[in-house]
């Protein structure tokens, strides 16, 4: 094998070894694992405003019009801070307290992370904004 393809090979390979890595890079995937770690604990702590910045622009944006129909709660630090202080309050906080955010799949500039708490596992999406991992989906499901 000449010195070229001996290059060739080894080039195809290490693509094909990056590439196998569950397509994904491990960085990327221990963001979006860190920023559910950080959401999840912010609801457990109670910190709304903490957790609204956790959430994509487009989920804040819908979660606080299905609770204002509900509340006259002006965003969603106030949306969420009723919602945590209101009937089932606790519970969350609980359930929130008990999470473990397990293994994380990237594709791109989503990602899906596979959430454990009280026996139960949910996967959570999120999605990459300006940089940085965010939930995609708003905190009543």
């Amino acid at each position: 094998m000449t010195r070229a393809r001996a290059a060739g090979a080894a080039l195809a390979l290490c693509a094909a070894l990056a590439a196998g890595a569950c397509g994904q890079d491990e960085g990327e995937a221990d963001a979006a694992r860190a920023a559910a770690r950080q959401y999840f604990a912010a609801i457990a702590a109670g910190q709304a405003g903490r957790a609204c910045r956790l959430l994509t622009d487009e989920v804040r944006r819908r979660f606080v019009a299905r609770v204002a129909a509900i509340t006259s709660a002006p965003g969603c630090e106030r949306a969420l801070e009723t919602q945590l202080a209101g009937r089932g309050g606790n519970l969350v906080r609980r359930v929130a307290r008990a999470a473990r955010v397990g293994d994380v799949k990237v594709d791109g500039d989503t990602a899906t992370a596979k959430l454990s708490s009280n026996a139960q596992e949910v996967d959570v999406r999120l999605r990459r904004q300006d940089g940085a991992w965010r939930v995609d989906q708003p905190p009543d499901g």
